[in-house]
């Protein structure tokens, strides 16, 4: 009787440590990434502040699971700034775009996006302030990051930015960023101007 019970006891807890080990990844808490999942594949591509979105562009060749990569605004939530957490369920096939809006801004043009799938930033962006936007992986490392600044970097509020409404911040082939006509959910156009006072950076100084 005994060790009927201890067997009994022993599959219980088999079973229980199995079911843990993989329940899907429902967010916000830390999760452990695919080793084999190559997350600098993901790419800021385009940051409108005028039109309130950010899109990003998955440069890879298979599906990229999303379950704990955020993407942030000014350094996330715990630095006055806001984010969004993937889940379980979110991920971005190989060479697509994928938008996010933020303030709840959905204009028709982009509600009906084939790129916009849902995904929303509870606060806002503007093309005439200071402005951090970071891809980061489930280990916490930044893959791709814009910064609006130049060093040494002021306030994010700071609002002394010269800024184009006709314009999006978009980056280039060559992995430099510039003025460009909006394109969101598809490659980006030609370089309109130069972003200037200030410029931009996309690393953290």
């Amino acid at each position: 009787m005994k060790k009927t019970f201890l067997a009994i006891a022993a599959m219980l807890f088999i079973v229980f440590v199995s079911c843990v080990h993989n329940d899907p990844y429902d967010g916000p808490g830390p999760v452990n990434p695919d080793p084999s999942t190559d997350y600098t594949k993901l790419t800021l591509n385009e940051i409108s502040g005028t039109n309130k979105f950010v899109e990003i562009y998955n440069s890879g060749e298979v599906n990229i699971p999303l379950a704990g990569v955020k993407l942030q605004r000014n350094d996330g939530a715990t630095s006055g700034g806001s984010e969004w957490t993937g889940t379980a369920t979110d991920s971005i096939p190989a060479g697509a775009y994928r938008i996010f809006l933020f303030n709840n801004y959905t204009p028709a043009t982009l509600s009906d996006n084939p790129a916009y799938v849902g995904w929303t930033v509870g606060s806002g962006i503007s093309g005439g302030q200071v402005l951090k936007v970071a891809i980061v992986d489930p280990s916490g490392k930044a893959v791709s990051t814009f910064i609006r600044g130049d060093v040494p970097l002021p306030a994010w509020q700071d609002t002394n930015v010269t800024s184009s409404s006709a314009n999006s911040y978009s980056r280039m082939n060559d992995g430099t960023w510039a003025y460009a006509a909006p394109t969101p959910g598809a490659e980006n156009g030609p370089k309109v101007a130069d972003i200037t006072s200030p410029g931009y950076l996309t690393a953290q100084p």
